[in-house]
């Protein structure tokens, strides 16, 4: 049996690079989207290889559609959806950040001194704000796969949810800290990570920058207070980190529901818990208020429900949650009234629940703001 979760990543016998999405997987296959790939052009270089990354979704799907397209994947639990995902098979590696963190603070990655130093720092005063042990931490992205560039970002995991609340925490204390080099990002940075996430987040500045402005788990390291030696343009670094539940927590099973996409929606509701709000995948139970209709499909998709019989009217109870698998769309707080567009789906539990949800993240034209009333 092949274990693979969030944070992960994946290396196919072709050498692409893949990276997990979830906790819960079909037997046969690992869902995970690609993120590197060899290509002469690529400005990134590994054991003589050239790697490209692609970013944007849409552009991941085109490049496994156009040159490797036995990585897309019809998930059975969700009807007329095509997913990436790697067969068993397939799989040449598979690079967990735990194991990789403890490689660095113990032993001899294979990264520069530089890089070492930098992520030693960052961890070191990560746990001393947060009085978490090292066990709880992983080193993913760039790093993990050796495809580390001068501007790479820091992408810290942790594991459990009793370890991310401290965590939180922690990063409360060191962003009030003036002399901290764990910072939030400054207005005139916002502004720049808001222009890079616009290629697939639709959402406006001034509300890009009322839900990022509070949040904790992203920023700037400053690691010229740290380390030795710096290149003058390689003053800070970006930081983002994940907290994500542990292998105890997740009592789902992949065979316990199965989700049919019914069309896109637009929603406005109340958030009624903030409970799973931090973690990636977010989730947020709703109360809602209004929606309508974005774009509907006009066919009937199962046995027990047909789009044509669903009036939002009617049925707003039905709508129960909101869910995304991006941690950009962590952070809502309870009580607060959003507004959020994505993929309505109707879910059907096996042991006889049922009910819609909305999943925020998979198209460009999806987003979730704060609003002020």
């Amino acid at each position: 049996m092949i274990s693979a979760r969030e944070g992960d990543f994946i290396e196919t016998v072709e050498h692409l690079i893949f990276d997990v999405k979830g906790f819960v997987h079909p037997k046969t296959h690992v869902i995970a989207f690609l993120r590197y790939f060899p290509d002469p052009e690529g400005t990134r270089l590994r054991n003589g290889v050239r790697y490209k990354k692609v970013y944007a979704l849409n552009d991941r799907y085109r490049v496994l559609k156009e040159k490797f397209p036995h990585y897309l994947y019809q998930d059975q639990r969700i009807r007329d959806t095509v997913l990436q995902a790697v067969p068993h098979r397939r799989i040449w590696k598979i690079y967990r950040p735990q194991e990789y963190l403890w490689e660095v603070m113990n032993g001899e990655p294979a990264i520069s001194r530089f890089h070492r130093e930098i992520l030693r720092s960052f961890v070191g005063i990560l746990q001393e704000a947060s009085q978490i042990p090292l066990t709880a931490l992983g080193i993913s992205g760039s790093f993990l796969v050796g495809l580390v560039t001068p501007r790479s970002d820091l992408d810290l995991i942790v594991y459990g949810s009793h370890q991310g609340l401290k965590v939180y925490e922690g990063m409360a204390r060191l962003f009030q800290n003036p002399d901290s080099p764990i910072r939030p990002y400054r207005p005139e940075e916002l502004k720049q990570l808001w222009e890079f996430r616009s290629q697939d987040t639709a959402l406006s500045f001034e509300e890009f920058v009322k839900f990022e402005q509070r949040k904790r788990l992203q920023g700037k390291f400053e690691i010229g207070k740290v380390c030795k030696d710096i290149p003058s343009d390689q003053q800070t670094l970006d930081f983002y980190i994940r907290l994500l539940k542990d292998r105890d927590e997740i009592t789902e099973r992949y065979e316990d529901y199965v989700y049919t996409p019914v069309g896109t929606t637009w929603v406005e509701g109340i958030v009624q818990s903030d409970e799973e709000a931090l973690f990636t995948p977010c989730r947020y139970p709703l109360v809602v208020r209004r929606a309508r209709w974005i774009e509907r499909k006009p066919f009937p998709l199962s046995d027990t429900f047909s789009p044509s019989f669903f009036s939002f009217q009617r049925d707003l109870d039905s709508l129960r949650e909101l869910i995304s698998y991006r941690g950009r769309f962590c952070g809502a707080r309870k009580g607060e009234i959003v507004q959020a567009q994505g993929t309505l789906e109707w879910v059907e539990d096996i042991r006889g629940d049922s009910y819609f949800r909305l999943v925020v993240g998979n198209n460009r034209s999806d987003f979730l703001k704060i609003c002020d009333y």
